[in-house]
């Protein structure tokens, strides 16, 4: 049996249901997943982010890697699981993208203000390059002092506007139904409204 059948057979038995993210990278999409995945008690809810990360390669392997996260969970869970997946728009293949809408009781697009998202990809890749993966050191007010480097660093690296020609596609590819889209600053700066309006 292959994943997406897996999935499918745990939604219509009642076991699972679906939350979508699709983003644009520096977006705030993983800390509203965590958000959503955390605004239940219990264990009935889970986040899994990225199961179809750059270099994926096929649907299978996507579908494969969130089937693996979720049998424990669901053999440990009693009634439904509710899963919160995330996933960066231009890594998600659009027939991905179709099987999850299927099985999902809805979908999420995060974006933001493409000139704060620039700032936020220069600070993350500098202090990724620079500092570490993950590293929070360099702050934007010390970013023109690594411009030289930023040519390196984004010269074979991610393209500024990855994932917006992508999100938009799939965007409309769900014909709007259990749709929402929600601006990642606008989730920065009132999460608990912007949490209430969307659940």
């Amino acid at each position: 049996m292959n994943s997406v059948k897996a999935l499918r057979e745990h939604v219509d038995a009642n076991r699972l249901e679906l939350i979508q993210i699709v983003s644009v990278p520096r977006s705030m999409s993983t800390a509203l997943g965590r958000a959503l995945a955390q605004s239940a008690t219990g264990d009935s809810r889970v986040f899994v982010n990225e199961p179809f990360p750059q270099g994926t390669g096929t649907n299978d392997k996507g579908f494969d890697a969130l089937l693996e996260v979720l049998e424990p969970r669901l053999a440990a869970t009693e009634g439904k699981l509710t899963v919160v997946t995330k996933n960066m728009a231009a890594f998600l293949p659009r027939e991905a993208f179709r099987e999850l809408s299927a099985l999902a009781i809805g979908n999420i697009f995060t974006i933001r203000n493409p000139r704060l998202q620039i700032v936020s990809l220069l600070v993350r890749g500098i202090n990724d390059s620079q500092k570490g993966p993950g590293a929070d050191k360099i702050s934007q007010a010390e970013i023109p002092a690594y411009l030289p480097r930023l040519s390196e660093v984004y010269s074979s690296g991610p393209d500024f506007r990855m994932g917006w020609e992508a999100i938009l596609e799939h965007y409309h590819s769900t014909g709007n139904d259990h749709t929402v889209v929600i601006d990642g600053d606008r989730f920065a700066c009132s999460p608990k409204s912007v949490l209430q309006s969307t659940c």
